[in-house]
């Protein structure tokens, strides 16, 4: 035979047992078609199964209606080539014939593509059309591609035949050539991989070997075997997360990788899913027109979530709740609120959404009010609100400015400064309410300043710092800044972070000093939060103590007690922290802080690297990161969504929510001007 015809031929070989491999993705054996004669006589002896790795082989499939997979493809076209990088999207979706069908956008490159998918006594089978050589016709295959249970070593047979004339004339007689084919899966082991930013995972490999060669019509000679490898990685609970495959071209091999970058299985998931646009019902277009220029809050509320934006006047505004995809199920209009939204705060307590704002009645003695909104988005009780009963500033009344609130278990929590009438200094109070606005317990005196000059810092509508609030099931959580004129000539004020802890079930909160600097230049922004067991404290803007660099941000968490929980050796100055010196380039770098009864998501801007303790690894340098850590303060996930950055301009910054093992970021999708919100899903596992 001619070099030249020995090349076409190595290529028609490829080319079929390509074919094999990749329609036949999943692998896996025993049902095949038998059009052809006899065996052929390459597939190899299987090994003795060994150890069981997944007693039940669905568990390496999920298979869910609107499931959802994103890979990032690179294709290497041989050893020095530059590569190519693509996109492949899988889906899933119910089969009315049963089972599922999956397809991908543009698996290994070759464009979209479909297979149902099932699952038969234990068994993932694949049903395929495929054309296994270029003179035989379409047949059908059903191959198994994981069996129950999933052992090492295992070995399934997806095909093994000789296919009479399925190649055509290669040595000059004027008669086809047969051709020999073999497929087997192998299951090889559990292994780790690296999957860029969501991290190592544990996996069980199994990989898909494909071989194939002519039988010459002349005289029997055989062409060299034709090997093509696939090698498929399955997490349990996730399904496949990254397949590789490796075919000959020319003297070398040509490679391509698909790794996984998110999954959204529904009702869970992994990474970071892609933004989508906050819209209407299908089939209601038009049905809302949303104003963005400010969004207001975005609060879990059941099983939706709760979201408030209006546009300039901040009456022309809305309430609505949407599902986790981003789809609004309920709208109400702001246009009957008789108070500014804008000076009120918001809250939600799980089955209601509560705007606590400042009522100006006749008598022009400032009050609160209270207005309650359901899943519906429609207001619950008397639409202008009710009256909150709060105790008087003191014995002759006064002044009272509200200053934060949280919710919690059907009541919500109220921190506020007074002025009592006649005196020049103020007191910080906390108090708890229900949702018709009476007490629910006794109110607290938590600090008192014995001047204006020697103050508390005050809430700053438009920035969202002063008193912070935190509430969840194991206790009330708040922060403050303290002024205190010096006691000596020198000019200038002490300033101290200071917080109180009122765990569930005491009847009074303690009250601690979490740092004092002579110098005065603590900043009033010390984000609380309630994590499961306990508080946890961050400090969000640029410290500069004498004789230390400036940190832009440190995590203190409390024992159960309220303590600070240091390592041997710190204290609140040198507590773990997010450092310049590391390449923080914003003196704001933690933006957001929330927490549930699983732990805390710190959100931060800056470029900067943040440790909670010894055992956390230094994060990526990225704008906008996630750190997802539980009350112990070990991670649970690092991760880094590529979200835009929005102005600080009317608090119009992203909106971060965690509803179960999902981190809904709602953001405006510009600064100024769109009439859209987004959501971005990051599952937290």
């Amino acid at each position: 035979m001619k070099h030249g015809n020995a090349w076409l031929l190595a290529g028609r070989v490829a080319s079929a047992g390509l074919t094999l491999a990749l329609v036949a993705c999943g692998g896996g054996g025993g049902d095949a078609s038998t059009t052809a004669s006899a065996g052929s006589g390459l597939m190899p002896t299987a090994s003795e199964p060994g150890a069981v790795l997944a007693a039940d082989a669905a568990t390496l499939r999920p298979l869910r209606d609107g499931a959802t997979w994103r890979f990032h493809g690179l294709h290497f076209n041989g050893a020095n080539s530059v590569p190519v990088v693509y996109e492949n999207i899988r889906r899933t979706a119910v089969n009315p014939d049963g089972g599922f069908t999956e397809s991908d956008s543009n698996s290994f490159r070759l464009g979209e593509d479909a297979v149902r998918v099932e699952l038969r006594g234990g068994n993932v089978v694949r049903l395929e059309t495929v054309v296994l050589s270029p003179l035989t016709p379409a047949e059908s295959l059903v191959a198994t591609e994981l069996r129950s249970p999933v052992r090492q070593n295992d070995q399934y047979t997806v095909i093994d035949r000789r296919i009479n004339a399925g190649l055509p004339d290669a040595d000059g007689d004027r008669v086809a050539e047969d051709l020999d084919i073999a497929a087997y899966r192998r299951v090889v082991g559990p292994e780790t991989v690296m999957l860029g930013a969501l991290g190592s995972r544990r996996t069980i490999r199994v990989d898909f070997i494909t071989l194939a060669r002519a039988r010459l019509s002349r005289d029997a000679s055989l062409s060299p075997v034709v090997r093509i490898e696939r090698r498929d990685w399955y997490e349990p609970g996730v399904g496949l997360v990254k397949s590789t495959l490796v075919q000959p071209l020319g003297t070398g091999f040509q490679t391509t990788t698909e790794e996984l970058v998110s999954w959204d299985g529904v009702e869970q998931g992994l990474g970071v899913l892609p933004s989508v646009a906050l819209r209407a019902p299908a089939g209601q277009p038009g049905w809302v027109d949303v104003p963005s220029f400010f969004l207001g809050v975005a609060q879990k509320l059941g099983d939706r979530i709760a979201i408030t934006a209006h546009g300039s006047n901040p009456r022309q505004g809305v309430v609505m709740t949407a599902d986790t995809g981003g789809t609004i199920r309920a709208l109400w209009r702001m246009d009957a609120l008789t108070a500014d939204p804008i000076g009120g705060l918001w809250t939600s307590d799980g089955d209601r959404l509560l705007l606590v704002h400042y009522h100006w009645p006749d008598s022009g003695r400032v009050g609160w009010m209270v207005k309650s909104f359901g899943s519906d988005a429609q207001p619950i009780g008397p639409p202008e609100g009710l009256r909150l009963q709060h105790p008087p500033a003191g014995p002759q009344g006064g002044s009272v400015w509200l200053q934060a609130v949280a919710a919690d278990a059907g009541r919500f929590w109220a921190l506020w400064l007074a002025w009592p009438e006649g005196e020049a200094g103020m007191q910080l109070m906390l108090g708890a309410f229900d949702s018709q606005g009476r007490p629910a317990g006794p109110v607290h005196r938590l600090d008192e300043a014995v001047s204006m000059e020697s103050g508390i810092g005050m809430r700053d509508p438009s920035s969202g710092e002063g008193p912070q609030l935190a509430v969840g099931p194991a206790g009330v959580l708040a922060t403050w800044r303290r002024s205190q004129l010096r006691d000596t000539e020198e000019p200038g004020a002490i300033s101290q972070f200071r917080y109180a802890w009122l765990p569930a079930g005491a009847a009074v909160p303690g009250v601690q000093t979490l740092a004092t600097d002579p110098g005065g230049s603590l900043t009033p922004d010390l984000l609380p939060a309630v994590a499961g067991t306990r508080g946890m404290l961050v400090w969000r803007h640029r410290i500069g103590f004498p004789g230390t660099s400036n940190y832009t941000g440190q995590v203190v968490r409390l024992d159960t007690d309220g303590l600070p929980l240091f390592a041997p050796g710190q204290d609140a100055l040198n507590a773990a922290h997010v450092d310049t010196r590391q390449g923080c380039a914003a003196a704001s770098s933690v933006a957001w802080l929330v927490a549930d009864d699983r732990g805390a998501v710190l959100s931060t801007s800056a470029r900067c690297e943040l440790w909670l303790d010894d055992s956390l690894a230094a994060l990526p340098r990225e704008p906008f990161r996630h750190l997802m850590i539980d009350d112990r303060g070990v991670p649970l996930a690092n991760v880094v969504p590529s979200l835009p950055m929005v102005t600080r301009h009317g608090q119009s910054f992203g909106k971060p929510v965690l509803f179960g093992d999902r981190l809904l970021v709602v953001s405006p999708a510009s600064n100024f001007g769109s009439p859209t919100i987004h959501f971005t899903t990051i599952w937290r596992r």
